[in-house]
């Protein structure tokens, strides 16, 4: 389930939810599914992105829009852009949902 660190978060916190560690290649993706589905109003979406203490380390993902189509659970791709393998282990924070309301433009 997504987390709030603290009230002056604009984001939550999404992990690494499997048991087992994951070892991402060197320059290589891979697609983790959250297993978290969220409903969305229609008058929000969500912004699925990068963790900075991973970006950091050369650890992106690619960016996502969620809306209130999407009724299914949140997948997100890593992609290790190091020279060398990455260990994700198991409950690490991989990335971050930011709900941002809509604004109707007239």
């Amino acid at each position: 389930m997504p987390e709030q660190e603290n009230d002056t978060n604009a984001e939550f916190d999404q992990r690494y939810s499997e048991k087992n560690t994951l070892k991402l290649e060197p320059h290589l993706h891979i697609c983790i599914d959250l297993k978290i589905a969220l409903k969305i109003l229609t008058t929000t979406i969500v912004q699925l992105t990068f963790k900075s203490s991973l970006a950091k380390k050369e650890i992106n993902i690619r960016k996502k829009i969620i809306d209130a189509e999407y009724v299914r659970n949140i997948i997100t791709m890593l992609q290790n852009n190091l020279e060398k393998t990455y260990i994700i282990e198991p409950n690490k924070k991989i990335a971050q949902a930011i709900f941002l309301l809509l604004v109707k433009i007239a």
